[in-house]
């Protein structure tokens, strides 16, 4: 059986301009991991042929669906910031705390390619968020 992840504990963290801080962006409704590798075409007349590939670059994106807080907070990164990172092409340190509870997490360079919001009646404000991985993810403990 697959281990249950409560999400409720996740949480999406960017790093503040001062180093070491972390601000959390919000509490997840649901995550999406990409990860690609690209195809390098090596074929030649000896492949019989058949197209012959191996792996160049790697690249990721991750997509998450977030509950987002317009007003200014503490510790919190409001909507407008998000919205002001992603139109200066910002790339900044991220985290996605995996537990709450516990420095478990994984840990990685980005900058958000898309924020999409979504505002109904009476409901909380919701937001879509794209966010390119520059760097290799980094999973394990977060204080270390």
């Amino acid at each position: 059986m697959a281990e249950k992840l409560n999400g409720t504990l996740v949480r999406l963290e960017v790093e503040s301009v001062t180093p070491g801080t972390w601000l959390l962006v919000s509490e997840e409704t649901s995550q999406t991991e990409r990860l690609n590798v690209d195809k390098i075409d090596v074929t030649s007349k000896d492949n019989g042929g058949w197209r012959e590939e191996i792996p160049g670059l790697k690249s990721g994106e991750n997509t998450f669906e977030v509950l987002v807080d317009r007003a200014t907070s503490a510790g919190k990164i409001n909507y407008s910031a998000l919205r002001a990172m992603l139109l200066s092409r910002e790339i900044k340190n991220w985290r996605i705390r995996i537990d709450a509870t516990q420095d478990i997490g994984v840990t990685f360079k980005g900058f958000l390619t898309s924020c999409e919001t979504t505002a109904e009646m009476e409901t909380a404000y919701r937001a879509s968020l794209g966010l390119s991985i520059t760097t290799q993810p980094v999973e394990g403990n977060l204080t270390a």
